[in-house]
């Protein structure tokens, strides 16, 4: 009889165990149903959005004004074919975020702030490879390529950054992409006034270490070619 009865008590616990380990699970499991969902907040748009129309205006302009004017210049192609004026460049969003990324981390790495992106219109050379080497693809075509700008002494620097005994620093370049020579930040008043004036550095006798690190983003697509 003693035996039935502790039986009984014990299946008495376990059913009333199992029964408020359930209510309790369900309770969790309607408090994490009721807490608010966090909406994202929305983006404004940049002050220099412009709409459609504009858009199209300035394209248009652009073809009337300046195409036909490439063209003649430039000729028709080695094939004889009609040279095609470039109308666009562009970038796959990955590698965008990778280059956003990547010259952070340089500029970080150089302990300066990023103040601007500037994009500098561009000519391939009519060669089958550049003077580095690389091959040239669409010879003659225009294009652009970004690089980051720094502010110093009030006005802004292209960049790019290198390594001098352990430390990384930036190595500032005039608006004609000129090193400013081993002076390096100290020169920038005196370089600047002479700049102004038509003054290009002479950076035939710079010395740089061979880690400088290049933040000039180019060879993206271009239409034409390829056309699409």
């Amino acid at each position: 009889m003693k035996n039935t009865q502790r039986s009984f008590v014990t299946v008495f616990f376990t059913l009333l165990f199992v029964f408020v380990f359930i209510n309790c699970q369900e309770k969790k499991s309607e408090e994490r149903k009721e807490e608010p969902i966090e909406e994202q907040v929305e983006v404004a748009p940049p002050k220099q959005i412009v709409d459609l129309e504009q858009a199209k205006e300035t394209y248009d302009n652009y073809t009337r004004r300046r195409v036909g004017i490439i063209e003649k210049s430039e000729g028709p192609k080695p094939d004889g074919s009609k040279f095609d004026a470039t109308r666009y460049t562009y970038y796959d969003y990955a590698t965008i975020k990778q280059y956003m990324a990547y010259i952070e981390q340089e500029a970080k790495r150089a302990n300066v702030e990023i103040s601007s992106l500037r994009f500098y219109l561009s000519n391939y050379p009519d060669a089958a490879t550049f003077k580095n080497g690389n091959e040239v693809i669409h010879p003659r075509q225009n294009s652009v390529f970004l690089v980051p700008t720094t502010k110093a002494d009030g006005l802004e620097y292209p960049f790019m950054t290198t390594e001098k005994d352990g430390k990384w620093e930036p190595v500032l370049l005039t608006g004609q992409l000129d090193p400013f020579g081993e002076k390096g930040m100290g020169a920038l008043k005196e370089v600047r006034s002479k700049e102004y004036a038509g003054f290009i550095p002479n950076t035939a006798n710079l010395n740089l270490d061979h880690h400088e690190r290049s933040l000039f983003l180019n060879e993206g697509g271009s239409a034409p070619p390829p056309y699409h």
